[in-house]
C-alpha cells in the first residue's frame, strides 16, 4: 500500500469518526479501478484535466463498473458524444443528459435534479460555481446520498476547497492509458490532517 493511499485511509478513518460524532449519514465507498480510494457516497468529487486527458472516459469506466447507478449529466455547452456509450457497454437510456443555455439556469437546475432524488450520480460539466454554489451543492449531495462529480479542464484554486471530499487530476500516457492523481493541495491539506492528528 503507497504512503499516499495510507493517508486517504486516515483522512478516511477521521471523517468517519466525525460523522459518527455528528450523526451524519456514513459515506459508503463505491469501488473504482482507476482509483484505489474508489468515489464517497454522499461525496462531492472535482476531476480536472486538460481536454483529451481522459475525464470523461475515467469517469464512464466509473459508470460501467456500476450499472445500477443513475446518471444525470449536466452542461452549459453539451460536448459529450452519446455514441461513445456504446464502447463502455453503457445504455444511453441510464444517463439523462442536459443542457442548460444560461449559467444563471446551471444552479436551478442542478437543485432540481437532486431534489427529485431520482439520480445517484450527477455530473456537472465545465459549469462554474462560486464558493455558495458549491456549499449549496455539497449540503445537497449529502442530504439525498447522491455522488456529484465537477468536471474543469484546469484546476481552479479555491479558498475554500475543503468542499470536495476527493480532487483528482485526470492525465493521458504516452501510452494512451489514464492515469488519475490527487491535485496537489489535496496532498498538503491531508499532510495536514496527518500531522495535526499525529500531534495528539
Amino acid at each position: 500500500m503507497s504512503t499516499f493511499t495510507r493517508q486517504l485511509q486516515v483522512v478516511a478513518d477521521l471523517r468517519s469518526q466525525l460523522h459518527g460524532q455528528l450523526g451524519l449519514k456514513e459515506q459508503k465507498i463505491l469501488p473504482w479501478s482507476l482509483w484505489a480510494g474508489g468515489l464517497p457516497r454522499p461525496g462531492m468529487i472535482e476531476m480536472t484535466g486538460r481536454p483529451g486527458s481522459g475525464k470523461t472516459e475515467a469517469l464512464l469506466v466509473f459508470l460501467k463498473e456500476h450499472p445500477d447507478l443513475r446518471v444525470a449529466w449536466l452542461e452549459e455547452k453539451f460536448n459529450f458524444f452519446p455514441a461513445c456509450l456504446g464502447q463502455y457497454q453503457i445504455p444511453g437510456e441510464r444517463i439523462l443528459f442536459i443542457s442548460v443555455d444560461k449559467k444563471d439556469h446551471s444552479d436551478w437546475v442542478f437543485q432540481q435534479i437532486i431534489a427529485a432524488q431520482i439520480f445517484d450520480v450527477v455530473i456537472l460539466s465545465n459549469t462554474h460555481w462560486n464558493e455558495a454554489g458549491l456549499r449549496r451543492a455539497q449540503l445537497l449531495s449529502e442530504k439525498n446520498n447522491v455522488v456529484l462529480v465537477c468536471l474543469h479542464n484546469e484546476f481552479q484554486k479555491r479558498q475554500n476547497a475543503w468542499v470536495f471530499d476527493l480532487q483528482l487530476c485526470a492525465r493521458r500516457g504516452e501510452d494512451g492509458k489514464i492515469g488519475l492523481s490527487p491535485s496537489r493541495e489535496v496532498r498538503s491539506r491531508t499532510n495536514r490532517v496527518l500531522s495535526l492528528r499525529s500531534e495528539r
